[in-house]
């Protein structure tokens, strides 16, 4: 299959390919095997910030109430670490410009999954917000089946979703909460260091996006 910019996906790429012929089977259950911080405050926003910035890749992902407008929490992953931001804490004003700071960040390349249509649409609904060198893990082949079949072809785990459907509007929110919304997105980090792709092949697949008029 041949992406939008007419190169070619990553079923033609070896270690992708190798991966998609395994066959899904149950395993042990994915578990998070880095600590994880929630943001809820003026200090911990500038502190998270400088974590984020210094590293090359960060994960992210979204929790939010169904059927209301807008982000309850943004998981932002690196390597070492999970920050969550509480965006039912954190003041809108406050949030905007550090988030887009980091969306925009050049330096910094972002993984998500089913980012640019489910999660970037509420994240705009905060303000002007710029997107830069986005890779959405649903746009390789393989990824329509759904983030947990991604983790089960890629990394032999099985995905726990049961908190997926949680309340996000309760505070303080549950660790398992917590837990599964960090994992949602480290083990995107972990797709990626799996899949061995080039930086030409990562380029070639990287997105910008952005909400201005």
């Amino acid at each position: 299959k041949a992406l939008t910019n007419g190169t070619k996906g990553p079923m033609h790429w070896p270690a992708w390919a190798k991966l998609m012929e395994t066959p899904l089977e149950k395993g042990p259950v994915l578990t998070l095997s880095v600590p994880w911080k929630v943001v809820k405050s003026k200090d911990e926003l500038e502190t998270s910030m400088k974590v984020l910035l210094s590293a090359s890749t960060i994960a992210m992902d979204a929790e939010w109430v169904p059927e209301t407008k807008g982000v309850a929490i943004l998981q932002l992953a690196t390597w070492e670490e999970v920050h969550i931001w509480d965006l039912q804490e954190l003041e809108p004003q406050l949030v905007l410009p550090h988030l887009d700071e980091l969306l925009a960040a050049e330096s910094l390349r972002k993984l998500g999954f089913c980012f640019s249509s489910s999660d970037w649409p509420r994240l705009s609904s905060l303000g002007p917000l710029r997107l830069q060198r986005l890779i959405d893990l649903q746009h390789l082949d393989g990824g329509g089946d759904g983030l947990r079949a991604l983790v089960r072809k890629t990394l032999g785990r099985r995905l726990d979703k049961a908190e997926q459907r949680s309340d996000w509007s309760r505070r303080p929110l549950l660790e398992s909460q917590l837990q599964y919304a960090a994992l949602d997105a480290h083990c995107l980090l972990q797709i990626l260091r799996v899949l061995k792709l080039t930086e030409h092949q990562l380029q070639s697949i990287e997105l910008q996006l952005s909400n201005l008029q």
